[in-house]
């Protein structure tokens, strides 16, 4: 198995790169996921360092350190970035992807990966979670939001050239995933955003057991 599967890689940053002028419009509502980022804070330490795993236009580079986080955020889409630091530009943000995270090993007390990791294959999922293990410190924590569902398949964008790569995981399924790859599952559960929300997501408090 190759270290990122180029493919996917590339049109997922293609894809962000054309949504990421209006992506903080669109999506950059911070209280979209302020529940779970309070309840991540009750597991890792004030002050505590967390990953931003996909952080895309800097929503939670607002959220995260309003609880009391040091923020580090990591993107592979160039466009995106630029909007992140405009929005919060005295956060820390760096350009890579989550197949190999350019971090040393054991650098992160927490980790945030709050819709972005629905983006990778199904294949290359155990390997993307290693990367997560690999730069969290020992009993560190993180948060993670998947789509529910079946299967795996390209999505069409709301523009020309915005397709993207979505899988789909039910509950108990991802749960074997993340022990399989060195986490024991906190909590987790089965919400919508809001009562017109088509989808259930899937949310994941996990923390570094070995």
């Amino acid at each position: 198995m190759s270290a990122r599967p180029l493919r996917y890689t590339g049109e997922l940053a293609r894809a962000y790169g054309v949504l990421a002028h209006e992506r903080n419009i669109v999506a950059g509502n911070p209280e979209r996921w302020e529940s779970e980022a309070r309840d991540l804070s009750w597991y890792v330490p004030r002050r505590g360092r967390v990953l931003d795993i996909g952080c895309g236009a800097g929503r939670d580079a607002v959220l995260l350190p309003s609880v009391g986080f040091r923020y580090t955020g990591v993107d592979i889409s160039c466009e995106m970035l630029a909007e992140a630091r405009k929005l919060a530009p005295d956060a820390s943000f760096t350009r890579g992807d989550v197949y190999t995270l350019p971090f040393a090993g054991g650098m992160f007390d927490g980790f945030w990966a709050a819709a972005s990791l629905l983006h990778i294959p199904r294949y290359y999922i155990g390997r993307v979670l290693s990367e997560v293990h690999r730069v969290l410190r020992p009993s560190g924590v993180g948060f993670i939001a998947m789509k529910e569902g079946v299967g795996e398949r390209m999505v069409p964008g709301p523009l020309p050239g915005t397709d993207r790569f979505f899988s789909f995981w039910q509950q108990g399924e991802f749960v074997a995933t993340l022990r399989a790859q060195g986490f024991y599952v906190l909590d987790s559960c089965r919400r919508k955003l809001s009562p017109e929300d088509s989808t259930t997501w899937l949310t994941f408090f996990a923390q570094r057991i070995q």
